[in-house]
């Protein structure tokens, strides 16, 4: 709470008071909920000065190919992302209105897009996303069958995450492409922590209700009813 309290102290002087704040920190969520501007800096010098959403999802994509190939001690060339009958070429986080975005808002629907290339005829392919957060499976969906792919083809799959649905954390997804030749042979394309992203709200912090006090891994906004039960007796 006295960080979230910090947070919003920071956020009121510069929006009430029309102070220029400089806030140094590698939380993205909250760089991005309070932050007009980022810069980041690398190796002592300015690598990038722009809006929150473009340098803090270029910041979050370079921190984890360099997670990854420090485990792998390799670029992802010859990981399982590729293969003889095709390969994964990137993932990217998409906004309704085809931004690629780093940390989109909790009522918006948000947009994995996975673009992959096959290397053989007669082929399906069959797509997978994994949602995880703080190393638990929130979330798997696939494809609900195979699609038809040529040879030597790109190609784009799109999966909606729909609004009111993600909590305000973050959130890292795997990806798999799964394809499958003649009568069931299948070849599968698989990339771990493809991307990351931080789900931040449009909510007004109170000491009631903040986003430290979500502590679920999803937060979906469900229909409720309340009705006068007219068979209940008063003591």
């Amino acid at each position: 709470m006295f960080q979230e309290r910090c947070l919003q102290k920071v956020h009121e002087l510069a929006r009430d008071e029309g102070l220029t704040v400089l806030f140094v920190s590698h939380d993205m969520e909250a760089v991005s909920r309070i932050c007009d501007r980022v810069v980041w800096l690398k190796d002592g010098t300015v690598h990038r000065d722009g809006q929150p959403e473009e340098v803090v999802t270029e910041y979050q994509n370079a921190a984890w190919q360099l997670l990854a190939a420090s485990a792998q001690g390799t670029e992802f060339h010859g990981s399982s992302h590729a293969g003889r009958y095709g390969e994964i070429l990137d993932v990217k986080l998409i906004s309704a209105d085809g931004r690629e975005i780093g940390s989109p808002p909790r009522n918006e629907n948000v947009y994995v897009r996975l673009r992959f290339r096959t290397h053989r005829a007669k082929t399906r392919a069959r797509c997978t996303i994994e949602l995880y957060s703080k190393g638990v499976l929130v979330l798997r969906s696939s494809q609900p069958a195979g699609h038809d792919v040529g040879a030597d083809q790109a190609y784009e799959a799109l999966v909606r995450i729909p609004a009111n649905l993600l909590a305000e954390t973050a959130y890292t997804v795997n990806v798999g492409v799964t394809l499958v030749r003649g009568e069931g042979e299948e070849h599968a394309l698989v990339k771990d922590k493809a991307l990351s992203f931080m789900v931040y709200g449009e909510q007004e912090v109170n000491g009631l209700a903040s986003a430290l006090q979500r502590k679920g891994l999803i937060d979906p906004a469900l229909d409720w009813t309340i009705e006068v039960e007219p068979d209940v007796l008063r003591a």
